[in-house]
């Protein structure tokens, strides 16, 4: 057992380290994901990775707990990934009370269920603010 430990002590040695480097990056993203931001190293040139996250708002309401009235389409352009879905569904949250919002990188659209019609411009000027363009806006 001593022989083996002494052939393999450098071996030994790495795993240690490494095991370390993880538990304290797993630290670090939970700790930051607590304190409203993003440890996903993104970097996506449209929602420049972390900067622009926080955390949702909790005037959220439930999406099942009232008569859906207004679905807003939002046609979107830039985002690129999940992240960039993220970063527009909490602006919208956090400007707006909604009953539910979802986007949609892959289709270029956000959809947001409201008790009433939302500001199209206030909207447009949310998103945009972002680093997004909007594209058009359609109420169902």
């Amino acid at each position: 057992m001593l022989q083996w430990l002494q052939n393999n002590a450098i071996n030994l040695l790495i795993l240690a380290v490494l095991a370390a480097a993880v538990g304290l990056a797993v630290r670090r993203m939970v700790r930051d994901r607590k304190n409203g931001s993003c440890s996903c190293g993104g970097s996506c040139a449209a929602c420049g990775g972390c900067a622009s996250y926080s955390k949702p708002s909790s005037s959220r309401q439930d999406a099942s707990a009232a008569d859906l009235s207004a679905e807003t389409v939002v046609s979107i352009d830039g985002m690129m990934c999940g992240m960039c879905e993220a970063h527009i569904n909490d602006a919208v949250r956090r400007s707006f009370t909604v009953k539910k919002v979802s986007s949609s990188h892959q289709k270029g659209e956000t959809r947001i269920i409201s008790a009433a019609p939302l500001d199209q411009e206030k909207l447009r000027q949310v998103i945009e603010a972002t680093g997004y363009r909007v594209t058009g806006i359609s109420v169902r």
